[in-house]
């Protein structure tokens, strides 16, 4: 996951500074060429950034998903656990006062 996150910031930093230049090439009335290129960068990273980010979503989810499910299960498991001791406690004192 962290590295997902990684790519997502890194996707983010890098679309900034896209984004910062394009604007700039724009103000500057550079070629069209030039800005057709930015644009085209832009949305390459921007599908890139979209799709690591779709996937850290999903793995999160499954993740935290996994979590619960664990937890779930321990907390079964812990309840049923604590009704055999308090089981075995009631038949222990039960059978120490006959």
């Amino acid at each position: 996951m962290d590295r997902l996150q990684n790519l997502v910031d890194h996707y983010d930093v890098k679309l900034q500074k896209l984004n910062a230049e394009y604007q700039s090439s724009q103000a500057k009335s550079n070629s069209p060429k030039r800005t057709d290129a930015l644009m085209a960068k832009i949305t390459r990273n921007e599908d890139k950034r979209n799709r690591h980010k779709a996937e850290l979503e999903r793995t999160t989810r499954d993740v935290n998903f996994d979590i619960a499910d664990i937890v779930a299960n321990r907390l079964r498991s812990s309840n049923l656990l604590l009704a055999d001791i308090t089981e075995l406690y009631f038949l222990t004192i039960g059978l120490g006062e006959s």
